[in-house]
């Protein structure tokens, strides 16, 4: 990250007829860099700490505990499936479950169902370190309870439950079996109909795993004429997918990238919703925000960035540590602690482009300073701001998706590698597993996004070409070197949608 004064993009252009459409990317550029003074003035004025002051009472404004909440159970969810192995759990395939879904649909008051299972008295698991390497203790507290905001899971935001699934059902998993559950009777929200959606998959997902855990054994994964590997595991499984990375990267999609580019940014939910709400009253009669300020909250929330994040470089944002910008000797998981996985990954698609390719990426510059100016706009007023705000939001969500498609690209390569090592010392099932499910679980993501620099046919697309698992390297080199085929041809498809360059897609 460059830590210059934000800019404004220069191309020619024009306005959108409609002032609360969200615009293409192309388009959003082009009203961007047409804006009057009044426009560019306001954004350039801004501060490069996310903290806007209040109109009512002359306090911070800013406010999205929900957010990063849901962001701690996502990556504590991961931590606990992570940890399962084949056959021993100390309890029953539905404890397993129950102790999964305990993040998932998370109570603070739950009975605790079954081993590792969480409450709001349990410790959640973020590590937080100062920029010395150390230990650092949460302003809000060790506890579940001491972070939430009352109430919140993750069951009630994912994609289909709270707002639309744009596309009617589930996309990206291309078949109806999930190694013995069938996803179109898994039902998980009740519906009582036939589609998989994303709930669904979870679900899915959930049971596998459980019983792996229960009553599953350990296997052993070829690597050609050398000895096999032992895989404990209980989210890996034999043809090489590892459960645990799809379901982390699904969920960074279906609930956060969702609710950011399909909810709290959108501009077609109605006259008050989104970035159509009232920007004059406090919200709900009571807050000290008005709801336009803070849906956009909850979207920067769910990019999950520190407050000041406009002020780390990218290796600082790189090193998983915190800065303690108040100096009142703790971290604030709410304002000073990097939490989500694209705000992170961000900063390592930079350091990629700037260390190997074109260094022409700057994403996390580009992503802050549009969450920046479109809530300097929508604190200060000026005349005409509501017009440039969908645009600002379109580049915003812009960032977040080249940042996916980059690191999908990243772990598509880190795929090749493995098939390459096959037969040798160099290679590990584990991590072909982990790489292939990465690249497959945050390539599900574009879909959540209802103006998608990735088009519906090239999603699809893309994910025929994925397949639901990656090929067994010890099946016919035939068949090995059509996969990589398929492979190839999903990264050009996929740089050529987010306008990468073909030696960035290269090196990630």
């Amino acid at each position: 990250m460059k830590l210059n004064k934000p800019t404004v993009i220069l191309a020619a252009g024009c306005l959108l007829s409609s002032a609360f459409a969200r615009p293409t990317y192309e388009e959003a550029l082009k009203i961007i860099a047409t804006a009057p003074s009044e426009i560019t003035n306001t954004v350039n004025s801004g501060s490069r700490i996310y903290r806007f002051t209040s109109q009512f009472d002359g306090q911070d404004s800013v406010a999205y505990p929900g957010q990063t909440f849901r962001q701690v159970l996502i990556n504590d969810l991961k931590g606990l499936m992570g940890s399962m192995k084949y056959g021993a759990f100390n309890g029953s395939e539905s404890q397993a479950r129950n102790v999964l879904n305990s993040f998932f649909k998370y109570s603070s008051g739950a009975p605790l169902r079954g081993p590792g299972a969480i409450n709001g008295q349990q410790r959640h698991k973020t590590k937080i370190l100062d920029f010395q390497g150390n230990r650092m203790s949460s302003l809000e507290g060790a506890t579940y309870d001491s972070i939430q905001s009352p109430g919140k899971n993750l069951m009630s935001k994912i994609a289909g439950n709270d707002n639309p699934l744009r596309n009617g059902e589930l996309k990206g998993w291309n078949s109806m079996n999930l190694y013995g559950v069938d996803l179109s009777k898994v039902d998980a929200d009740r519906n009582g109909d036939s589609f998989v959606e994303p709930d669904d998959l979870v679900q899915g997902i959930f049971q596998v795993v459980a019983k792996n855990a229960a009553t599953g054994a350990s296997f052993i994964a070829p690597n050609g004429s050398l000895p096999g590997q032992t895989v404990k595991n209980a989210s890996i499984t034999p043809d090489g997918v590892n459960l645990t990375e799809i379901m982390h990267k699904f969920l960074q999609g279906a609930i956060a990238f969702s609710q950011a580019a399909g909810d709290y940014l959108a501009t077609d939910l109605g006259p008050t919703k989104g970035l159509n709400a009232d920007n004059t009253q406090p919200y709900k009669g009571s807050k000290n925000h008005t709801a336009l300020e803070h849906f956009w909250d909850e979207g920067f929330g769910y990019f999950g960035a520190a407050r000041d994040f406009a002020t780390y470089t990218d290796a600082e944002i790189r090193k998983y540590q915190s800065k303690d910008t108040d100096g009142d000797g703790v971290i604030s998981i709410h304002k000073e602690y990097n939490i989500g996985g694209v705000a992170l990954n961000s900063a390592r698609i930079d350091r990629y482009s700037a260390q190997r390719g074109t260094g022409t990426l700057d994403l996390t510059k580009e992503a802050i300073d549009a969450f920046l100016a479109g809530r300097q706009l929508i604190t200060e007023k000026p005349a005409n701001y509501t017009q440039y705000i969908p645009a600002y939001a379109t580049v915003a969500l812009a960032a977040w998706e080249k940042t996916l498609g980059a690191v999908v690209i990243h772990y598509l390569n880190a795929t090749l590698k493995q098939m390459d090592a096959y037969g040798t010392e160099d290679y590990l099932f584990v991590n072909y597993a982990k790489f292939w499910s990465e690249m497959k679980g945050y390539g599900m993501i574009f879909q959540f996004n209802p103006t998608s620099l990735v088009s519906l046919s090239d999603f699809v697309k893309m994910h025929q070409l994925f397949g639901d698992h990656p090929v067994a390297l010890n099946a016919s080199a035939a068949a090995v070197a059509g996969y990589r085929n398929n492979l190839l041809q999903a990264r050009e498809l996929l740089r050529k949608s987010l306008g990468l360059s073909s030696m960035d897609a290269q090196i990630f």
